[in-house]
Order: C-alpha cells, then sequence, then structure tokens
C-alpha cells in the first residue's frame, strides 16, 4: 500500500496525475464513531483483501497498558465455525480473497506486483484445520 502511494506521489510530481480517489470509513452514531459490521470491523475505507475477505478481526485499539500494545493492536483469529459460516469452503474463500485483490489492485490501492504475494499470503492464513461442512 506504501509503494502505491509512492506511486502515486511520483505520477503527480511528475506528470500531474492525480491519485485515485479512495472510500472514506463510515462513520454513525453521535458521536461519531467508526460504523462497524458482525465482526467489529469497520465499513467503508480501503478494501484490501485482509479486511475484505477476513480471517479475524484486526484492531489498532489498545487492550493493555503496555507501552509496546499502543504499538502492535492486536489480532483475534475468527473460528473455524466462524470461517466455514463465512465462506463454506477453501476454494470459496481464495475465489473472493483473488476478487478483493484484483480490486484493491483495479482501485490503486496496491501495485500489480504486489497481487500474487497477497495471493500466496491469503492461501497461507486460511486455517490449517479441515474447514467444511459441519460435522454430526
Amino acid at each position: 500500500m506504501v509503494d502505491a502511494a509512492l506511486h502515486h506521489l511520483q505520477a503527480g510530481l511528475t506528470d500531474g496525475t492525480p491519485p485515485p480517489v479512495q472510500p472514506r470509513i463510515t462513520f454513525d452514531s453521535d458521536p461519531l464513531e467508526i460504523a462497524r459490521d458482525d465482526d467489529g470491523i469497520a465499513l467503508g475505507g480501503i478494501r484490501l483483501p485482509q479486511v475484505e475477505v477476513p480471517l479475524g478481526h484486526n484492531s489498532a485499539l489498545q487492550q493493555s497498558p503496555d507501552v509496546f500494545a499502543r504499538l502492535v493492536g492486536f489480532h483475534e483469529r475468527f473460528t473455524d465455525d466462524r470461517v466455514r459460516e463465512l465462506y463454506g469452503s477453501r476454494a470459496e474463500y481464495l475465489t473472493r480473497y483473488e476478487a478483493a485483490a484484483r480490486a484493491a489492485e483495479a482501485a490503486g490501492v496496491i501495485l500489480p506486483r504486489d497481487v500474487e504475494p497477497l495471493l500466496a499470503e491469503g492461501a497461507a492464513a486460511y486455517p490449517s484445520s479441515p474447514v467444511g461442512p459441519a460435522r454430526r
């Protein structure tokens, strides 16, 4: 994402090409708070595949008073049942993940060279335990 931003900055400086406009994060309520889906993931904004096709919830909100907690945030992985509910199968997850990566590329959020490494990351991130139809 940083490389794409620098790419667009360079294009703007050299030939005046404006950077692509990205969607804003959605806010609701009074006082304003970030609108979130049922899994606590922010709505709107830049949608990298890890956000668009999540396997867990990421947050930058500090979870403990430790000074390092301010720097790293946290990740809470979804249960296998939740992954199954969202995607049904590894193949469906990977199909949706690739579509999200291609959409991010088309939006100018990532560069073409970033797509294949993102796809490999998505494939490696899928739960190693068998996620298929619920067993009885």
